[in-house]
């Protein structure tokens, strides 16, 4: 038997799902009939023994109370998948209504290779839908899914690797992503380890009864992204092959995870055709980690820096900078100081209070400084008024530009100077006239 390692948000499925007109409630017959599918797949595949007669128990038990009548088949979906999930809880494990999926299901193949899967790889660039340099350059790559397709993927890792590899951090980001291939999270790890052979994930067959090991690969065309900070983007919609780049990133301390615990689904999964146009993701083994000798399942993968998924490449972005602002490099160093009071007020916003916002408005040679509301201004000579945004209590930015700062230096009570810093690092200094009594 082939043992399929692959590991799939199969949830993804059902947001692809076209919408149809309303269709009609299912017939008691047709409901049996996909529920005793629903059983002798579990009681033939699912991955823990000891946990079959359980899952089947609830699935009658709730049949027997008339829960699953006079549902359309999406509800009944639901219904099925809330109950599976309850009785194992296994994210893994759930039923879909797609009548065209269900007929060309082949439970012989690799449910991740296959057109639907192949096109939506291509239309998304392998799942890399995003790279970016931020200053300091940190290198920064989105991964939306970890999709494989056989001779394409591998380059499209590989080109990634190589524009990471040239980064002083890197941030790779899984956030929302919901899984897919291990072999695409094989390639990628072994880009950020050392060049040699390295026993990954013992994936176990409960069908077949047989284990494959995969070991990260000791031969790579571009060039490894090791010696520099790297930070990995996590949070609640990270999934399955997400949570395993995660997980060994987090075991062979490669780098530090950044946002929210993740959903935690480790099992691998397969998908079976069930009558009426259903069918169900079942899973069908697991994984065990070399370090931990377990896995995530159930319990996700934690971070290590924890905040809030949507703060999480901010909170990243400061860790790297500080990081960088020692750098030998005084590029790299002068960059990362300019930035990193912007993130820092970014996660944590600065409020001057009224009384201090006041203390500082003024004529600073050509430049008055003046305050509308709540807001400081900055008005040069024959020029156009600019906002300022705090970023600490002496500290502002110009609102539109990055290029130019303003610090307010006391002196005294009533003595202050105003220090124009620039992002090349010229400074200017004028103190404020004296008020006019």
């Amino acid at each position: 038997m082939k043992l399929i390692l692959s590991v799939l948000f199969a949830y993804f499925f059902l947001a692809a799902t076209p919408a149809t007109a309303a269709p009609e409630a299912l017939k008691p017959a047709q409901i049996q009939n996909v529920l005793n599918a629903v059983i002798q797949n579990v009681e033939k595949l699912y991955v823990f023994p000891e946990k079959r007669a359980e899952i089947v128990a609830a699935l009658r038990a709730d049949h027997a109370r008339g829960d699953y009548e006079a549902l359309a088949p999406a509800e009944f979906a639901a219904r099925l998948t809330a109950t599976l999930l309850a009785a194992s809880n296994d994210k893994h494990l759930n039923v879909s209504f797609d009548p065209v999926r269900s007929a060309g299901l082949d439970e012989r193949a690799d449910p991740l290779n296959n057109r639907f899967f192949d096109a939506e790889a291509l239309r998304l660039n392998q799942g890399y839908v995003h790279q970016e340099i931020f200053p300091g350059n940190i290198r920064y790559v989105r991964i939306q899914m970890f999709f494989w397709t056989e001779k394409l993927t591998a380059r499209v890792i590989d080109a990634a690797a190589e524009f990471l590899s040239g980064g002083a951090a890197v941030i790779i980001d899984v956030r929302g992503n919901g899984g897919g291939h291990s072999a695409s999270v094989q390639r990628l790890i072994s880009y950020l380890m050392p060049a040699k052979t390295i026993p990954l994930m013992r994936f176990f067959d409960a069908q077949s009864g047989k284990s494959v090991l995969t070991k990260s690969t000791a031969r790579l065309p571009a060039a490894r992204v090791t010696g520099r900070p790297v930070y990995v983007l996590i949070d609640r919609g990270s999934f399955s092959a997400a949570e395993e780049f995660a997980y060994h990133i987090q075991q062979f301390k490669l780098g530090r995870l950044v946002g929210e615990r993740t959903a935690g689904g480790a099992n691998n999964n397969r998908f079976v055709s069930l009558p009426e146009g259903f069918f169900a993701s079942l899973s069908v083994g697991r994984p065990i980690h070399p370090i931990s000798k377990s896995n995530w399942e159930g319990v996700g993968v934690n971070p290590d820096t924890s905040t809030p998924g949507p703060a999480a490449l901010d909170a990243a972005m400061s860790e790297a900078l500080e990081t960088l602002s020692q750098s030998p490099d005084a590029k790299i160093k002068a960059e990362a100081q300019w930035e990193l009071p912007a993130i820092q007020s970014r996660l944590n916003p600065i409020r001057p209070s009224l009384e201090t916002m006041q203390s500082l408005i003024g004529t600073y040679g050509e430049r008055e400084i003046r305050l509308n509301g709540e807001q400081l201004s900055s008005q040069r000579v024959g020029m156009p008024t600019v906002v300022l945004t705090p970023l600490s209590e002496n500290l502002f930015a110009v609102v539109g530009t990055n290029d130019v700062r303003l610090r307010f230096i006391r002196q005294a009570p009533e003595k202050v100077a105003l220090q124009l810093e620039y992002r090349d690092g010229r400074k200017q200094i004028a103190q404020r006239s004296p008020v006019p009594k």
